[in-house]
């Protein structure tokens, strides 16, 4: 019997690795698609805004920005427990877990408003605006970016990628269309901001009937939306996802503070290139996580599905840089014109030291998956060492990549050099 059951864990991990690199592939493409929608109404937006009122627009995105990035750890807690859910054939419970993070996030969304209303005179200061219906608009982005973003969550956690492919296509559809009507009414940079919170809603409602689908007749009266045991993952979660943001954008941040502007706008626009390398793992990582918590509830190694997961990433990253090495000039003078050619010398080198960042997102997920952390330490610690290795080496801006590789490399080297060790005691 016991024999059986290994044998039944042994072909369901099989299973799972065949399709796993196919769903990457497919879930990076449908990534790069609805990347390419968001881009043209940045353009869109760019285009019917006067210089002005499109900054006045950024300006929004990033205070939203803000308050969003230290309450994204819970999106991957909650994908978290609906895989779990799902793989223990309890999928009842899936939408009364929905509904009461719906509830969590719309308590937040209550106070962030006592919040905008006591300090709207900052806000005003510092956004460079005076209407109320700013502050409202800003409020209700940062609602809806979170409880929509769940759909996404719940997606994930019950494995329908081709529904989250197809969904997150029509919110960027939705994005651009309702964006256009209302910046053709004249509502400027709100109705760009308008135009983003449309398809939220839309992902939100979708995610409540589907979560909704799920549920039998009877129904789950002593649900918890996470057990003691998930409550030791939070604040690691949350140091992993705010360590790694800081980690990808620290260096823009001191760029624009050590170079002049010209300098700085070369630099960014190669960072927005080359840590596309990061979206590109995102399918790959999208697609690891629920298969990752099956094989913990089942008890099945999933080391071949790091493997795969890393070898793919690596594949990826390589090819990336050597697109960047081949066609840098050409692809810089395409997407922001020639006065941004520099950048292209920056590429090559540039997009070599994101691949170790893309290794790094891949192996963190798989370890939140099974329950633990270990990057988020590693990379706390890292940063102020890259802080102030810039400080020291920034004569110029190949000086600067050169850290963020050298950084990258050594936190894989320690990292997967401990996961190795693990691996071989075992």
């Amino acid at each position: 019997m016991v024999n059986k059951l290994i044998d039944l864990n042994t072909l369901l991990v099989k299973l799972r690795l065949n399709t796993l690199i196919s769903t990457g592939i497919f879930l990076t493409i449908s990534n790069i698609v609805i990347g390419f929608f968001s881009y043209g109404y940045q353009i869109l937006v760019a285009r019917l805004l006067i210089p002005g009122e499109y900054a006045t627009f950024i300006a929004f995105i990033s205070v939203s920005m803000i308050f969003l990035s230290p309450i994204s750890f819970i999106f991957i807690l909650f994908s978290r427990k609906v895989s779990e859910l799902k793989a223990r054939n309890n999928q009842s419970k899936i939408f009364d877990l929905y509904r009461q993070v719906s509830l969590i996030f719309i308590c937040f969304g209550l106070i962030l408003l006592i919040f905008f209303l006591i300090f709207n005179k900052n806000i005003f200061e510092y956004l460079k605006i005076n209407s109320w219906s700013s502050i409202f608009i800003i409020w209700g982005y940062i609602l809806f970016g979170a409880i929509g973003s769940i759909n996404n969550s719940l997606l994930q956690g019950i494995e329908r990628f081709r529904l989250l492919a197809l969904t997150g296509l029509i919110a960027a559809i939705l994005k651009i269309s309702t964006g256009w009507i209302f910046l053709w009414l004249g509502l400027k940079a709100n109705g760009a901001l308008l135009g983003c919170i449309v398809p939220l809603i839309f992902l939100w409602l979708y995610g409540y009937i589907i979560s909704g689908s799920l549920r039998e007749t009877k129904k789950s009266s002593d649900i918890k939306v996470f057990a003691k045991n998930d409550f030791r993952l939070f604040f690691p979660v949350f140091i992993a996802n705010t360590s790694f943001a800081l980690l990808t954008q620290i260096d823009v941040i001191l760029v624009n503070w050590y170079f002049d502007v010209e300098s700085s706008s070369i630099y960014a626009a190669a960072s927005t290139l080359c840590k596309s390398i990061l979206y590109l793992s995102g399918g790959f990582v999208t697609a690891l996580f629920p298969a990752v918590v099956k094989n913990q509830i089942i008890k099945a190694s999933s080391s071949k599905i790091l493997i795969q997961a890393v070898s793919v990433t690596i594949f990826f990253g390589l090819l990336t840089s050597a697109l960047f090495y081949i066609f840098g000039n050409l692809i810089i003078h395409a997407v922001y014109g020639p006065s941004y050619a520099p950048a292209g010398k920056l590429l090559p080198i540039f997009s070599i030291s994101m691949i170790p960042l893309a290794l790094i997102m891949v192996a963190e997920h798989f370890l939140i998956a099974k329950g633990r952390v270990l990057f988020a330490w590693l990379t706390l610690l890292t940063i102020p060492i890259e802080f102030f290795l810039i400080e020291k080496f920034h004569s110029n801006l190949n000086e600067v990549v050169c850290v963020i590789g050298l950084t990258g490399f050594t936190l894989i080297a320690v990292g997967y050099g401990i996961l190795f060790y693990e691996f071989k005691k075992r």
